[in-house]
C-alpha cells in the first residue's frame, strides 16, 4: 500500500481511501474481489474502524455488500466487530433484506440468530426481508426467518403478504382463496407443494429426502401434515410412516386444524397398522432422560387431546375396535384418562355404545365419569346392555348408588327408559337405590317407571322391594297417582290385581286428590263413561273430593285446571332427560288448545247430529207398509197393529230427540266465549257426543224393526236383515276398542 494511501487511512480521509462512487477499501474487497478477505477486513477494521458504518454513493455499508455477496465468513467479522449497531440503506432496507432475497441461506441464519426478537420492518418500498425472500422463492431464508426470528413481519402495502409473494413466485394469476387466507406457517412456500401432498397421498418418499427441513410445513388449508394425509389416504403405507418421521421427526406430534395428531387419524381409520407403527417410531425417538421421568413420547403422544378433548383412546372406544383398544391400553395402562369436553371420559363412551370389549380392557384403572355426573352405569343401562352393566357392577358395585346431577341412580334411569334387563341386574347387586329420592321431586325409580308406563319394570321392584310402594314424592303422589297419568287402562288392570297397589286407590296427596283425581284429569272426554266403568270396577270412590271440595265425578266432567297444569310440568323434559317423568295423554293441554280441539269436534259433530235429525223426522212421515187409503182409517199406518212397527215408531222418536238435543248441546257451543267456560263448553261437548252416539243406536234399531215389519211375509229375509242391521253395535264395540287400545300404546 502506498504510504500516502496509509496515512490517510489512518488519518480517516475519506476523499484519498474512496473512489468516485464512495466505495472505501472494505467496500472494494468485499464486493468487487473474487476472493474477498475477511483476516483483511479485520486489519483495516483494527486500524480505521469507522470503515464499519461507512456508506457508498447506494447507502451500502460494508455489511450490506457483504449480505449481497454472500460472504458468510465477512458478516460474522463484521458482526462481531459492531453487535450492537444496525443500519439502514439508502432504500431503508437492511442487510438481511438483501441476504434473503438473494438466498444466501447462510447469511441470513447468521443474521436472524444474532438478533431474533428484532422485527426487521419494511423498507421504504414497503417490504420485508420475509416478503422478499418469499417472493424470490427462496425457501432457505423464508424457513430460516420463521422458525428463528419470534417478530417476523409478513405484511406489505395494500394487505399483501409473504404468502402473496410466494404465490406471485409460482407465476400463478390467481391464488386459491382458501390458500390467500393462510400465512406461511399454514402452507409452505415452494412452486410444487401441491404436488408433494399428491406425493404424500400415493406414498411416494423420494420427493421428500431432499427437503427434510420444509417437511413441517407442508400442508393443507387444514393443516393436514403429509402424514395426515397418507394416513387417511387410501393408499396408506406403514412403510412411508416409518421412513417420512425418519427424516422429520416432529410429524409424530403435529396437529391439524381439528388439533388431531397423526395417531387421531389412523385411530379414526381404525389403521391398527399404523397405530402399532406410530407408537414404534415413537420408542425410537425416546431420550433416555424421558424413560426416568416415566413420560416418555410414546406416552405423550397416547395423551394428547385434539380440540374436543379426545385422546386417541377415546377414538378407539367410539370407533369400538378392541383391538385399538388393547394396543392403546397396554402403552399407558395407569393414566387415568381425562373426560374430553363433552363430559365422556374413554370407559363412559364404551359404555354408552355396549361396547363390552372396551369395557372389559378398560374398567380396573379408568375413570367411570360422563356428562352431567353420570357415570358409565348410566351409559350402560340406558342402552340396556346386561354384559357390560354386570361387568362394571362387578368391578365397582358402589356405582350403583352414585347419583347424576338430577339426583337420579342407574336404577332411577332404568325405570325411566324401561330397560328391564338392566334394571334386573342392577338389583341383582344392589337394592337399596330402590328406596333412593331424587332431587326433582324426591321420586323413587318405582314411581318414574309408573310415570313413564312401564308396567314390567313396577311389578319387578315390587318384587324385589315390597315395601318401597309406601313411598311418596315431596307431592304426596304415590306409585298409582304416577300410573293413572298414561291413562293405560289395561296396566291399571294389571297393578290392581297386587293387593299392595289396590291398598292405594284412597290414598290422597298433599292437595287431597286421590288417584282417581289423577285418572279423571286426563281422560279424554269421549272415554269418560269408560273410566267411570273402571273405577266402579276397582271400588274406586267417584264421590270423593279433595281440598277445594272438587270430587272425581266433577273433575272427569268439568276439569280441573290446577291439577291439569301440575300434570303439564311432569311431562315438561328433566335436566338432560328428553322426556318428562311422566307420559301424558296428549288431549291434556291448556284451556286455548282445548278450546280450539272443542271447535273442531263440535263442527263435525253437529253435521251427524243434523243429519240424522232430518233421516228420522223423514221416516216419521214415510212410515213403512204405507197408509189406509179410505174409510174411517183414512191416513193411519197400515201395519200398526204390529209389535215390530211400533218399535219402530218409538226408536225412530227417540233417535230424533236425542239428535235434536245433540243440535242444541251444539247450538249452546256457538255461543261468545265470554258467555260460556272452558268447563261449560267441555260438559256440553260430552253431553252431544252422548247423545248423538244414542241417536245413532236408536236410528239402527229403528231401520231393522222398520224393516222387519214390511218383512214378515218373508221371514228368512227378514231375520237376515235383523242380523246384519243389528252387527252395527258389534262394530261400533270393535272400534271403540280398537281406539281403546290405540290409545293404551
Amino acid at each position: 500500500m502506498e504510504k500516502k494511501l496509509y496515512n490517510a487511512a489512518v488519518e480517516g480521509d475519506m476523499n484519498l481511501i474512496a473512489t468516485p462512487n464512495k466505495n472505501t477499501i472494505m467496500h472494494v474487497n468485499i464486493g468487487f474481489n473474487d476472493r474477498p478477505s475477511s483476516r483483511f477486513v479485520e486489519q483495516v477494521l483494527e486500524t480505521c474502524p469507522t470503515l464499519l458504518l461507512q456508506v457508498n454513493d447506494n447507502g451500502d455499508t460494508p455489511l450490506h455488500v457483504a449480505a449481497k455477496q454472500g460472504c458468510v465468513a465477512i458478516v460474522e467479522v463484521l458482526i462481531k466487530q459492531a453487535r450492537t449497531q444496525r443500519d439502514q440503506n439508502l432504500e431503508s432496507g437492511v442487510t438481511l433484506h438483501e441476504a434473503g432475497q438473494n438466498h444466501f441461506v447462510g447469511v441470513v441464519k447468521i443474521l436472524t440468530r444474532e438478533d431474533t426478537d428484532f422485527p426487521y420492518s419494511a423498507n421504504n418500498c414497503g417490504e420485508t426481508p420475509l416478503y422478499m425472500a418469499a417472493s424470490t422463492g427462496s425457501l432457505g431464508a423464508v424457513v430460516e426467518i420463521l422458525e428463528t426470528c419470534t417478530s417476523a413481519t409478513y405484511q406489505r402495502p395494500c394487505g399483501i403478504t409473504a404468502l402473496h409473494g410466494a404465490v406471485k413466485r409460482n407465476h400463478l394469476d390467481q391464488g386459491d382463496p382458501a390458500t390467500m387466507d393462510s400465512t406461511p406457517f399454514d402452507i409452505i412456500i415452494v412452486p410444487d407443494h401441491h404436488q408433494l401432498l399428491d406425493d404424500a397421498a400415493d406414498g411416494k418418499i423420494e420427493p421428500f429426502k431432499q427437503i427434510a427441513e420444509q417437511i413441517k410445513f407442508i400442508v393443507t388449508p387444514i393443516k393436514n401434515t403429509v402424514l395426515h394425509i397418507n394416513i387417511a389416504s387410501e393408499k396408506v403405507s406403514t412403510q412411508f410412516v416409518e421412513e417420512i418421521l425418519g427424516i422429520c421427526p416432529s410429524l409424530l406430534v403435529q396437529v391439524n386444524a381439528q388439533g388431531d395428531t397423526p395417531l387421531h387419524v389412523a385411530v379414526k381409520f381404525k389403521r391398527i397398522d399404523v397405530v402399532t407403527a406410530l407408537i414404534k417410531k415413537a420408542k425410537d425417538i425416546q431420550r433416555p432422560e424421558e424413560l426416568e421421568s416415566g413420560i416418555g413420547a410414546v406416552r405423550q403422544m397416547l395423551r394428547m387431546t385434539n380440540n374436543k378433548g379426545n385422546t386417541a383412546l377415546h377414538e378407539a372406544m367410539r370407533n369400538k375396535s378392541g383391538v385399538m383398544v388393547r394396543v392403546l391400553f397396554k402403552e399407558d395402562p395407569d393414566f387415568s384418562y381425562s373426560a374430553n369436553h363433552c363430559g365422556e371420559t374413554p370407559l363412559y363412551i364404551a359404555a354408552e355404545k355396549g361396547f363390552s370389549e372396551g369395557v372389559n380392557e378398560t374398567c380396573t384403572s379408568m375413570s367411570y365419569n360422563g356428562p352431567n355426573g353420570k357415570t358409565a352405569l348410566h351409559a350402560a343401562v340406558r342402552i340396556n346392555n346386561q354384559v357390560v352393566t354386570r361387568k362394571i357392577c362387578e368391578n365397582n358395585n358402589s356405582l350403583t348408588k352414585q347419583m347424576d346431577d338430577n339426583g337420579w341412580t342407574p336404577l332411577h334411569c332404568a325405570a325411566y327408559y324401561g330397560t328391564f334387563e338392566a334394571m334386573q341386574v342392577l338389583l341383582e347387586f344392589d337394592k337399596s337405590p330402590a328406596y333412593v329420592r331424587d332431587k326433582y321431586r324426591k321420586m323413587t325409580p318405582l314411581h318414574l317407571a309408573a310415570g313413564r308406563g312401564h308396567t314390567n319394570i313396577i311389578k319387578e321392584i315390587i318384587l324385589r322391594c315390597p315395601d318401597c310402594y309406601e313411598l311418596v314424592d315431596d307431592k304426596g303422589w304415590s306409585v298409582l297417582h304416577f300410573a293413572m297419568t298414561a291413562f293405560n287402562l289395561r296396566m291399571l288392570r294389571i297393578l290392581f290385581e297386587n293387593p299392595l297397589i289396590k291398598k292405594l286407590i284412597h290414598e290422597k296427596d298433599v292437595k287431597g286428590n286421590t288417584p282417581f283425581h289423577v285418572l279423571a284429569i286426563v281422560t279424554p272426554y269421549y272415554f269418560s263413561y269408560i273410566s267411570l266403568r273402571f273405577i266402579n270396577k276397582v271400588e274406586g270412590d267417584i264421590t270423593a273430593v279433595n281440598n277445594n271440595n272438587v270430587s272425581v265425578r266433577n273433575v272427569l266432567m268439568l276439569g280441573c285446571p290446577e291439577l291439569q297444569q301440575e300434570i303439564l310440568k311432569l311431562e315438561e323434559s328433566v335436566g338432560p332427560y328428553q322426556y318428562g317423568v311422566v307420559r301424558v295423554n296428549k288431549v291434556i293441554g291448556t284451556n286455548e288448545e282445548f278450546q280450539k280441539e272443542i271447535e273442531k269436534a263440535k263442527e263435525s259433530h253437529l253435521i251427524v247430529a243434523a243429519l240424522i235429525a232430518t233421516v228420522t223426522f223423514t221416516a216419521a212421515f214415510t212410515l213403512p207398509g204405507g197408509v189406509i187409503q179410505d174409510g174411517d182409517k183414512e191416513g193411519t199406518a197400515i201395519l200398526s197393529k204390529k209389535a215390530a212397527f211400533q218399535a219402530f215408531v218409538i226408536t225412530d222418536a227417540i233417535a230424533l230427540v236425542f239428535s235434536l238435543s245433540s243440535v242444541i248441546a251444539y247450538f249452546l257451543m256457538s255461543l261468545p266465549a265470554g258467555a260460556r267456560s272452558v268447563k261449560a263448553s267441555k260438559f256440553l261437548l260430552v253431553i252431544g257426543y252422548y247423545y248423538t252416539v244414542m241417536a245413532m243406536g236408536a236410528m239402527v234399531i229403528a231401520f231393522v224393526t222398520g224393516t222387519y215389519a214390511v218383512l214378515t211375509t218373508s221371514l228368512w229375509l227378514a231375520i237376515l236383515t235383523t242380523f246384519i242391521g243389528l252387527s252395527f253395535f258389534l262394530l261400533m264395540y270393535l272400534i271403540f276398542e280398537g281406539m281403546l287400545l290405540a290409545n293404551r300404546q
